[in-house]
């Protein structure tokens, strides 16, 4: 049984899986962060349990603090004074509250330290506003750390600007160095895969899906839920999806509005397309032509009659007169069944007795002409390819 599809993501994909250990053996080696998610990181809060449960596993006994920066106390930190304060008055015993003394001339790290305040927890900071995170970045870039035990941050950024960040004991750490497309055409495959489709569906589907949301996965598996890809466009139903509620707020981002512009959506349906259905009209046509070899081989022996210039003329492809049946392409095996012979002006170079056959070598003709002039294939053209593949030629058979 297929696991839930947060700790699919973060557990058992490559890269989710990297950017999780890379995250807590920093932590491991005394190394606080700055984590910088994409705007479409799917499931963060997965992500940070998975952290969690990295620690844990390897009985590093480090407490992890997770506090969202737009809740609490934490919404009026506003400088680095504040955010000792808030510190202190949150792990802090009471004495230690209270005891702080600017006359000591020690600063408010040295304090924390000296007095163990941090001592085996990880504060992560999460959900922060830019602002937030360059105060929280100042105080804890001086908050000096000898061993992971002393007290560790992670300061948690989405789609942050360009900031200046402390360059002491930080380390930054970028979502998108580590999530790749191949990672979520890996994690659709395995989501449209449970669902029992035909091995050539599931390929194409999951292709499209990761072109069409990239690595926005959260986006995909609500895409990949579907039942109407066999009736529907792919771009109709990413659309339905983003009208809906649950991604009500990605619609109107920038990202997607200018791709709705660019006409994006279609490119990746058809890269899709040529990148999975490309491929196997090419097995058909080779399949065809195992099956109607010595046809294909007399017809181009021939010249056919061209009744436009009232002549004879020889089959081209490229400018180059054809002998091997195995070069021949579809588009020239389909006007071959169009052609008739110059001998008798009645019979075709090529001539298919099974009308099944005809149909199919017309439905690979026209697919293949499509994708090749980087026109997208109808769902209902590419449902009788797809649903009949492998098609078994009849040949002369019948």
């Amino acid at each position: 049984m297929l696991k839930e599809k947060s700790r699919l993501w973060w557990e058992d994909i490559t890269g989710p899986s990297r950017l999780v250990r890379e995250v807590a053996v920093s932590l491991q080696n005394a190394e606080s962060l700055l984590l910088v998610l994409s705007e479409h990181t799917a499931w963060p809060k997965q992500m940070r349990s998975c952290v969690e449960n990295y620690l844990s596993d390897s009985r590093h006994e480090l407490l992890v603090d997770f506090l969202d920066g737009q809740t609490g106390q934490l919404i009026s930190v506003s400088s680095c004074d504040e955010v000792a304060e808030f510190l202190l008055d949150r792990y802090a015993y009471p004495e230690v509250k209270s005891g702080y003394r600017r006359s000591a001339r020690i600063s408010w790290q040295e304090y924390l330290l000296a007095n163990k305040v941090l001592t085996g927890r990880v504060v992560w900071l999460y959900n922060m506003k830019p602002e937030q995170a360059d105060i929280w970045l100042e105080f804890t870039s001086a908050y000096s750390t000898k061993t992971s035990y002393d007290g560790l941050f992670v300061v948690e950024l989405i789609n942050t600007p360009e900031l200046d960040l402390p360059k002491n004991g930080y380390r930054t750490i970028f979502h998108q160095h580590f999530i790749t497309f191949y990672d979520a055409l890996l994690f659709n495959y395995l989501l449209i895969s449970n669902r029992g489709l035909p091995l050539v569906w599931s390929q194409y589907i999951a292709t499209v899906s990761a072109l069409l949301c990239e690595t926005d996965v959260e986006l995909a598996a609500a895409f990949l839920e579907s039942d109407n890809f066999t009736q529907a466009a792919p771009t109709d139903i990413l659309l339905d999806i983003l009208k809906g509620a649950t991604f009500a707020g990605k619609i109107n981002s920038p990202r997607l509005q200018s791709d709705l512009v660019a006409g994006k959506f279609a490119k990746s349906v058809w890269q899709a397309q040529l990148q999975t259905i490309f491929p196997l009209i090419e097995t058909e046509r080779v399949s065809f032509i195992q099956h109607y070899e010595e046809q294909i081989k007399d017809g181009l022996s021939e010249k056919y009659y061209d009744f436009s210039s009232w002549s004879e003329q020889p089959l081209m492809q490229y400018g180059d007169r054809l002998t091997d049946p195995y070069k021949a392409e579809i588009g020239t095996i389909f006007r071959m069944c169009r052609l008739k012979k110059a001998s008798d002006q009645i019979s075709f170079l090529l001539f298919l007795p099974n009308e099944n056959d005809r149909k199919r070598l017309s439905l690979l003709y026209e697919l293949r002409n499509l994708i090749a002039h980087g026109d997208l294939c109808p769902t209902v053209k590419l449902s009788q390819f797809l649903d009949s593949y492998p098609y078994v030629w009849s040949g002369y058979n019948t």
